[in-house]
């Protein structure tokens, strides 16, 4: 008798154990699940971030173009009645028309230049989210595989 009660309490107490660690198991693998969601989260929102990026990129190109065409128009409107003007009128318009187009052609440069930025900026952003999914998730299995061997004992 005192042989069966040796090995019931120790059959209670590896029960106990066994149960402490599946609850381990199963919080690890909750834990790891729940990180694994927030970092698909923000990589979504990386993501979309990019596609913002991508559309005021592909608005400011658009806008660029159409005032380029805008300033060709000007310009040849301008150099018409350049044409029939004096030499000095014709000298003024077309400092003031190279500098004008200096300055867009800078502006434009910067703002590409930091669009360019912001998109890479945004890329690294999403390639670190990507990478820490993807260890969330290989935490995930690992915790389920525990969670597995455990149940199986």
């Amino acid at each position: 008798a005192a042989g069966r009660d040796q090995w019931g309490a120790a059959e209670v107490r590896l029960r106990g154990e066994l149960v402490d660690a599946a609850t381990a198991s199963n919080d690890a693998a909750a834990a790891a699940e729940e990180r694994e969601r927030r970092l698909a989260t923000q990589r979504d929102a990386a993501v979309a971030e990019t596609r913002r990026i991508t559309n005021e990129m592909d608005d400011f190109r658009e806008a660029s173009e159409t005032k380029t065409r805008e300033l060709r128009t000007d310009a040849r409107s301008t150099a018409e009645a350049a044409a029939r003007a004096t030499a000095e009128e014709n000298h003024a318009r077309e400092a003031a028309l190279t500098e004008s187009n200096a300055e867009l052609d800078a502006e434009a440069k910067r703002l590409t230049f930091e669009l360019d930025e912001a998109r890479r900026a945004a890329a690294a952003v999403e390639q670190r989210l990507t990478l820490e999914l993807c260890e969330a998730r290989a935490e995930h299995e690992a915790a389920s595989a525990a969670n597995a061997e455990a149940s199986a004992r």
